[in-house]
């Protein structure tokens, strides 16, 4: 598309000529827009000199809009509209600072949200992320004073304003060292007899060793050699450190899994009825949540 700029009139002119087409007076838009009378005047002549049109038809009380001018009037007011428009939501983007209340467990923003974040920080600037920490909720309800939560619960929690992010899948891992050093036969009965890392309090809602045995038709036999820990953030640490064998959600480590820095010593079990979901709170007022929903549903990987 080609464009005769030397055609375009400047912001100024269109501003002058559309005050004193509304007001039908030179005298009238000078005084709103604190400049003379002659500065208009002035302005609406060069105008209709660059559109080789008569404007406006000049009276003794003030100025009539020609048929030529009311088209332009037209045009002029819907390109103004669109400056004024644009302007406004460049200075908002820029100049609005909107404070998103994020809830999240200590393991999805080591794991996943924390090394991704970046991202949605960079295309939303104006969205600053306030990151709150809650290892044990597991449903939603009304005014809990979040904008937006990630937690871990059954399937049947999805509905319009929960989204369900991926299915619970979990599998035994353990350093390669530990791997070479410990584990000379890898059958599951030797595995559950090597040193192991667990929670010093598993939550019920959460699948531990019990269940997961249970899962792969093994009977839950598990030794005294317990590395006993906080939260599951340290089970992986130790794990990488030659502590022992670690039940982990398979998200945890998947890096840590591709650089070898950990072994996967079964098949990763996937929990049907269990997943992690993200929910929005007022989602039809805070457009500023839903921004960071949309983005967290297409970051999610294809399993």
């Amino acid at each position: 598309m080609s464009i005769n700029r030397k055609m375009i009139p400047t912001t100024g002119c269109l501003i002058m000529f559309e005050s004193a087409a509304r007001l039908g007076s030179f005298a009238s838009a000078s005084e709103e827009l604190f400049i003379s009378t002659a500065a208009v005047s002035k302005q609406v002549k060069q105008l209709e000199d660059l559109l080789q049109v008569k404007l406006f038809n000049r009276t003794r009380t003030g100025v009539i809009v020609t048929k030529e001018g009311e088209e332009y009037l037209a045009v002029t007011r819907q390109a103004l509209d669109i400056l004024d428009k644009g302007s406004k939501k460049i200075s908002n983007e820029e100049s609005s600072t909107v404070v998103l209340n994020v809830e999240v467990g200590l393991c999805f923003l080591h794991f996943w949200l924390l090394p991704k974040l970046d991202d949605f920080r960079h295309h939303h600037p104006h969205i600053q992320i306030n990151l709150i920490v809650n290892n044990e909720r597991s449903q939603v309800v009304d005014d809990e004073g979040f904008d937006v939560a990630f937690f871990y619960s059954n399937v049947g929690t999805s509905n319009r304003d929960n989204y369900l992010l991926f299915h619970d899948r979990v599998l035994l891992v353990a350093s390669p060292n530990f791997v070479e050093t410990r584990l000379i036969n890898k059958d599951m009965r030797s595995i559950l007899q090597q040193w192991k890392i667990m929670l010093k309090e598993e939550l019920p809602m959460w699948e531990g060793w019990e269940s997961f045995c249970c899962r792969l038709g093994i009977k839950y036999d598990i030794s005294d050699n317990i590395l006993f820990v906080e939260d599951q953030v340290a089970v992986i640490q130790a794990a990488l450190n030659d502590g022992g064998v670690a039940l982990v959600t398979e998200w945890h480590v998947k890096d840590a899994l591709k650089s070898g820095q950990l072994v996967a010593l079964t098949p990763t079990v996937e929990y049907e009825d269990k997943a992690y979901f993200i929910s929005i709170e007022n989602p039809s007022e805070n457009e500023a949540a839903r921004l960071l929903v949309d983005w967290v549903t297409s970051q999610i990987e294809p399993v």
